[in-house]
């Protein structure tokens, strides 16, 4: 097992020695624990409910086509604010 040599404050190390007394280890077991457990993946948090929701997992999954967007609002907006043609329909 490889060892290590730390240096740690007298009011660290009694802290770790009171600790690990307490909890039947060695001062060496127990930061080796301590140690571990700091290093030991998080849990994710639990995904927001609209996340959950179907459709909102594609919202904004067209953004990158901003610019197309507006082209074609700009189209749409132009034909109809056009006015109407004069030209009669054949009956």
């Amino acid at each position: 097992m490889p060892t290590a040599t730390i240096q740690l404050p007298s009011s660290v190390y009694q802290l770790a020695e009171q600790a690990s007394t307490r909890r039947g280890f060695t001062v060496p077991q127990f930061l080796a624990e301590v140690i571990k457990e700091q290093l030991a993946p998080t849990p994710s948090a639990p995904s927001p409910a609209w996340k959950d929701v179907p459709w909102m997992q594609t919202a904004g999954a067209l953004a990158d086509l901003h610019e197309e967007n507006k082209r074609i609002k700009a189209l749409l907006t132009a034909e109809f604010r056009s006015p109407p043609s004069t030209a009669s329909c054949a009956s």
